[in-house]
């Protein structure tokens, strides 16, 4: 919801320079990917809800705890375990 004086919440602020730097579809499809791998870790836990595994996953990658890896490092990273 925006602020009535037109300030924007560290919140905002936050997706902001995250989709600057990587582009909205990134973030939506890195958050998405790390959401389901939390899911996946709460499964049987009876307070785990879709929208806290997304929550968190935002708040991870904003805190720069999770980072989202370009499709071109995931190739190259590929590879070069492929020659080892």
């Amino acid at each position: 919801m925006p602020d009535p004086k037109g300030d924007k919440s560290s919140r905002e602020m936050d997706m902001d320079r995250l989709t600057a730097t990587m582009g909205k579809y990134a973030l939506v499809v890195g958050v998405a990917k790390r959401a389901r791998e939390l899911r996946d870790r709460m499964r049987g836990q009876p307070d785990a809800a879709p929208a806290t595994a997304i929550t968190q996953a935002l708040e991870e990658i904003a805190e720069h705890r999770v980072r989202i890896r370009e499709p071109d490092e995931d190739l190259e990273q590929e590879s070069q375990s492929g020659q080892e």
